[in-house]
């Protein structure tokens, strides 16, 4: 108001503060950057950890541990719970494999992926165990509706038109 010039003192301070908060501020962005870069890092490793490479379903080790820790549960608190788990195995996997090689192989198996998560409902999760194994775990079940769910999935996947030729899985 009256153009009086800042004294130097106050200049150099306030200066210096300014330039602090700049570093601080890039110093900030960078290590918001390198976390999350961290997180994804994490978050690819825990999916490889626990998902097969192949199909995308949990994979053979998150399956004895989800099934160990539900069978714990059930031991705990044996009151109002019907689980279910239907086991599954390609029966021509062999026969295909030899007649059309490995790629036709994982596109089979990546098939009856597809399948198997159109016909998945609330409370099923699916796993790849090995080769052409799999398993759908279901909560809250009873035997007749699992029966009913094993006999859709066995029909879905003969009567596709998606494999080269008639698939059936034995459950």
């Amino acid at each position: 108001e009256y153009e009086l010039s800042m004294p130097e003192v106050y200049e150099t301070g306030l200066k210096a503060v300014e330039e602090s908060n700049l570093q601080l501020q890039e110093e900030n962005k960078l290590l918001k950057e390198i976390n999350i870069r961290a997180l994804n890092s994490i978050e690819e490793a825990q999916r490889k950890l626990t998902r097969d490479g192949e199909t995308g379903l949990y994979n053979y080790d998150f399956y004895k541990n989800f099934i160990t820790k539900e069978i714990s549960l059930l031991v705990d608190n044996p009151i109002n719970q019907l689980p279910g788990l239907i086991i599954m195995n390609v029966d021509n996997m062999e026969s295909l494999k030899s007649s059309y090689g490995d790629f036709e192989v994982d596109d089979v198996l990546k098939n009856i992926v597809y399948l198997l998560e159109g016909l998945k409902e609330d409370g099923d999760t699916l796993f790849r165990l090995h080769g052409a194994w799999f398993a759908l775990y279901r909560q809250n079940t009873g035997k007749k509706e699992l029966v009913l769910k094993a006999e859709r999935i066995r029909n879905t996947i003969s009567t596709s038109k998606k494999f080269v030729e008639k698939i059936t899985v034995s459950m």
